[in-house]
């Protein structure tokens, strides 16, 4: 019942209505209709059912880049932490609650627009913000811009895992949405007792596209992926190992990072491991699920008495 359109449950609702008022002028009980009720009933409480599996961002556990000792964190001067193949994805997919309202929703695989090359997978859900690369899954949990609150990024360095052997340098990040950006604050090395510094942001722009800001890198600037052309391996391009391809996190690569490429195999593989899908009537901030869910919920209390009407009203 809740994923019919709302427009199908006010229908259907409107026509048991008349229905129930028809019987009662004419005190007559049509025939068909304790069939139709007794559909009504089954679907409601299957609705129910729907209602009860719906998870908020934070009821999903907090997903880390993969590392050695059975993924205890943090860890120090060891080796053997980032994904060993296809990075994880569809983290967030059972979550059922709209984006938080300063959440600029930038869902999706990113694409360089200098290389032409995927470089990370973005979720969200609530105030929870994943940022995926080749490398890392930094998981926020919410974006409240705090450092060291435990809702921000507890995760390893991409940079030190790529450049130097898979090397495990833990990091602490806050996320905050701010502007139609997603800015990520870290402690700042020169003052560790002073406020934090803004370190990357990622700001939606008006046609779509997204820029990456940060204070020593630079600028960049990413087109989305467009729905049906994201990525569900990872390829190894150039080098001794060039051709060799992972389709599951659990593959792994002979090739090191700077030459693992985010690629479509085939066009009837999906994503990888479930990639987000953020298309939708309700343009990705899942306001019209909100919605259903909500009248879900009404019709369901309308419904009952319904059902309950044509028995109590003498004929």
């Amino acid at each position: 019942w809740s994923l019919l359109p709302l427009s199908t449950q006010q229908t259907v609702i409107t026509m048991v209505v008349q229905l129930l008022a028809a019987s009662q002028t004419n005190h007559k009980l049509p025939s068909f209709l304790p069939l139709l009720l007794s559909f009504l009933l089954l679907i409601a409480g299957s609705s129910s059912g729907s209602t009860a599996n719906a998870k908020e961002a934070m009821d999903i556990p907090r997903a880390n880049t993969p590392s050695p000792n059975d993924g205890a964190w943090p860890q120090s001067n060891v080796t053997g932490c980032g994904f060993p193949g296809l990075p994880r994805a569809g983290v967030l997919d059972e979550c059922t609650e709209a984006l938080g309202p300063s959440a600029p929703d930038i869902r999706g695989y990113w694409k360089n627009t200098a290389t032409d090359e995927i470089d990370e997978l973005i979720e969200m859900c609530g105030t929870r913000w994943i940022d995926t690369s080749k490398s890392v899954l930094h998981d926020f949990p919410s974006c409240t811009g705090v450092v060291g609150d435990g809702l921000g990024c507890q995760d390893y360095s991409g940079p030190d895992i790529m450049s130097k052997n898979g090397l495990c340098t833990p990091i602490v990040v806050a996320c905050k949405f701010e502007e139609n950006c997603v800015n990520l604050y870290a402690p700042n090395p020169t003052a560790p007792q002073g406020p934090p510094f803004k370190a990357v942001s990622r700001c939606l722009q008006p046609n779509g596209t997204m820029v990456w800001i940060h204070p020593v890198a630079g600028t960049v600037l990413y087109s989305k992926v467009p729905e049906g052309e994201e990525p569900n391996c990872m390829e190894c391009v150039g080098g001794q190992h060039d051709g060799v391809v992972g389709y599951d996190p659990a593959t792994e690569l002979p090739c090191p990072y700077q030459e693992r490429r985010w690629k479509r195999c085939n066009n009837d593989t999906e994503g990888s491991e479930g990639s987000n899908d953020s298309s939708g009537d309700d343009g990705g901030d899942g306001s019209s699920d909100a919605r259903r869910h909500s009248f879900s919920a009404f019709s369901r209390m309308l419904l009952l008495p319904l059902i309950a009407l044509p028995f109590i009203v003498s004929y």
